[in-house]
């Protein structure tokens, strides 16, 4: 049985994706315009959450090539599309901004999103929707095990 742990919303949360995004925008800086958003249930005021950040890096199709190299340079393990078409996934594997992070966060997943494509339309409608609905939002004190 595979349990999952839900924590109540960590005031720290921001400041802790900013370390990170940081890092990654560093290692980034030779690719032309590349957004780092935090994304998922984390980015989310308020909300319970998994202590895992979701990170998505969007990238022009022409720059996919000198990211994915720029990330592998700076420590990132590159995991292929891992099934998903216009996604590339990476591993952080003990990168150093992330020991401030939750975590779940240091072994998690960072998306490289290929645009333009139907994976990052369809993630930024999700991402915008879920963090408008106040109906998404759960209890601090619920937690799943």
């Amino acid at each position: 049985m595979v349990s999952v742990e839900v924590v109540g919303y960590s005031m720290g949360w921001p400041a802790q994706f900013a370390a990170v995004a940081g890092e990654l925008r560093r290692a980034l800086e030779a690719v032309p315009a590349v957004p780092v958003e935090h994304v998922g249930s984390t980015a989310v005021p308020g909300l319970a959450a998994k202590p895992v950040f979701d990170i998505d890096i969007v990238v022009e199709r022409q720059h996919v090539g000198l990211a994915i190299a720029a990330l592998t340079q700076a420590g990132y393990v590159h995991r292929g599309d891992l099934g998903i078409t216009d996604r590339e996934a990476f591993r952080p594997c003990g990168r150093p901004a992330l020991a401030a992070a939750p975590s779940s966060t240091r072994d998690g997943e960072i998306s490289l999103l290929i645009v333009p494509s139907d994976q990052t339309s369809r993630r930024g409608w999700f991402a915008v929707s879920f963090i408008a609905s106040t109906a998404a939002r759960v209890p601090s004190e619920v937690r799943m095990m």
